[in-house]
């Protein structure tokens, strides 16, 4: 892995080796068994974000050619994710991630919401989209 350029070695279309996508239940699970439960009072977003330690590998189409990058994780939440990457993604941009936190993994499809420049990159907010029932789908 190259962090200077956010690589990930191997092809682009090979994608994360996982036999399905996960639930929302199989995140929540992973999620609290990294994090502390927090009194918070709700303010302008939905679900509560936690500081975590991990990485995501994420694969995805932009412009018409293929990524496959790997980012630092900075925040999670029930529904998505904040991870931080050295260039710009387009917002809208379909992602199939491969979540690793503590000493789990979990495959998620996901969505750019939001790419803000900040210090040293850009900070990517990331809409997680999970199966139904854990069951397979088709790479985008």
């Amino acid at each position: 892995m190259d962090r200077a350029t956010d690589t990930v070695p191997g092809p682009a279309s090979s994608g994360p080796p996982a036999p399905y996508w996960a639930t929302q239940d199989e995140w929540q699970r992973t999620l609290a068994g990294v994090v502390e439960a927090e009194f918070e009072p709700h303010y302008r977003r939905q679900h509560r974000r936690y500081a975590v330690t991990g990485e995501v590998k994420a694969v995805g189409e932009m412009d018409g050619q293929p990524f496959k990058k790997t980012w630092p994780l900075l925040e999670a939440s029930a529904e998505g994710l904040t991870a931080k990457a050295t260039s710009e993604f387009l917002v809208g941009t379909s992602l199939i991630l491969q979540i690793h936190l503590s000493n789990s993994s979990l495959t998620i499809r996901g969505r750019i919401k939001h790419c803000t420049q900040t210090l040293g990159g850009y900070k990517l907010g990331i809409h997680l989209q999970f199966s139904s029932e854990g069951q397979s789908f088709p790479a985008p």
